[in-house]
């Protein structure tokens, strides 16, 4: 990787106008003094030292322009940390941390700017730190051992080629970052027009006149499901059936049980499992404060793990009070990654959503075009990717009020439908 280097806008450091304010220059003067080459800003520019500084060069450099460096003996020396404390240091900031922090760009850009720098930093650490013992354990979200905080970027840019730029600053890879787990081929094959090549494995078209019964479960009660939800679960026909070759999840306002609401939730477990492969539905949402729905993928071993150590990917959550956004997560022991995101207009009111899984990576994808990725690497510990190898099955539900939704309000037009066109599974 090289650096094509240009005056920066307000005299900012290059790890500053990535929205990243990174102690990466930091880090590589203390080791040019002691090992060789790195980067250095002076008025505003970075400069990259290259391979063919001398410790001598570099250290005569420093003497000369130290008020221009902005160094300080005091400083260099407070880097000298004990291995110990840099393996704590790696811990300090998670990816998480990064994403909630206040941007002008979306988180999905985040993670690809952060991947790719992930690339630059584990080759400058493995050359320039020699920390040979990290580097087998190094992840993208222990990327703290160069970051404190997180800033606003005045702009970001980027494709699926080699090339990032932000505004004045241009990184280019000789050779195309690769996640080296298939996101290339997937990468390409949208770029290409080809993702004819998936194949539909398994689906339901919601083609009849009943619910297709070897496919779903009906769930049923009013526990709040977690999160305080005010409908009773029913298996009526009132509140699920087929319809034109939609699935309608229904929920309406009428006394049931000591519930004032009533509506669907739908399940495959121990029905329909699956594993890897290509997830797509095709949805309509409800609008109206206090209504919400969802549809995610969990692990069969629930009920011997529990939740959230089963594993869970949320394909989307939808609540009628911000009708132009959908989130979407990843959960498991002790991680989440999640991500919120905009919903276009359609003719037909429907969109499509999809996530490839994988067994060391997820690809969210909105019209088919990918909004969010979540992969293995973001990790700390083997017990937080339960995706590997275990089955899954799928979760369908329409709720009203709760945590998110917030109580119903009286521009709900009852009934409220969730339509669903299609649920798919595709395989290569």
């Amino acid at each position: 990787m090289y650096l094509q280097t240009q005056r920066l806008v307000g005299q900012q450091s290059l790890a500053e106008f990535m929205g990243l304010h990174l102690d990466l220059e930091q880090i590589f003067i203390k080791n040019l003094e002691k090992q060789g080459p790195g980067i250095f800003r002076k008025n505003g520019c970075i400069i990259n030292t290259g391979d063919n500084m001398t410790k001598q060069s570099i250290a005569k450099m420093r003497k000369k322009n130290s008020k221009q460096f902005g160094l300080s003996q005091q400083f260099v020396q407070s880097l000298h940390l004990p291995k110990a404390r840099v393996k704590e240091w790696l811990k300090v900031l998670t990816l998480e941390q990064i994403l909630a922090a206040k941007s002008n760009f979306s988180t999905a850009e985040k993670i690809h700017y952060l991947q790719i720098l992930q690339t630059a930093l584990e080759r400058k650490l493995k050359k320039i730190m020699k920390l040979q013992e990290m580097a087998s354990t190094y992840r993208l979200s222990q990327i703290a051992i160069i970051l404190k905080k997180v800033r606003s970027p005045s702009g970001l840019q980027y494709d699926y080629e080699d090339t990032i730029e932000v505004n004045n600053i241009r990184i280019i890879e000789r050779d195309p970052l690769r996640f080296r787990n298939n996101l290339d081929d997937d990468r390409n094959k949208r770029k290409n027009g080809q993702l004819q090549q998936w194949k539909v494995s398994w689906s339901d078209e919601f083609d009849g006149d009943k619910i297709n019964l070897n496919n779903w479960n009906f769930d049923s009660g009013n526990s709040g499901w977690g999160e305080n939800q005010l409908q009773y679960y029913t298996d009526k026909f009132d509140n699920a059936y087929l319809d034109k070759g939609s699935l309608n999840l229904v929920a309406l306002k009428e006394n049931f049980g000591d519930a004032e609401y009533t509506s669907a939730r739908l399940n495959s477990n121990k029905k329909q499992s699956f594993q890897n492969g290509k997830f797509e539905i095709k949805a309509k949402f409800p609008k109206g404060q206090g209504i919400k729905a969802g549809f995610l993928i969990r692990g069969d071993n629930i009920d011997q793990e529990g939740w959230p150590q089963c594993g869970e990917v949320e394909l989307f959550k939808y609540s009628g009070n911000n009708p132009d956004l959908i989130y979407s997560s990843v959960q498991s022991n002790q991680f989440v990654r999640s991500i919120a995101h905009s919903l276009q207009n359609t003719s037909d009111g429907f969109h499509i959503i999809s996530v490839v899984f994988n067994p060391d990576h997820f690809l969210f994808n909105y019209n088919d075009q990918t909004y969010f990725i979540v992969n293995k690497q973001q990790t700390f510990f083997k017990n937080q990717w339960p995706f590997q190898s275990q089955k899954y099955h799928l979760v369908l539900y329409l709720a009203v009020g709760g945590d998110m939704a917030g109580q119903p309000s009286d521009e709900i037009q009852w009934p409220a439908i969730l339509e669903i066109d299609y649920i798919r599974l595709y395989k290569m």
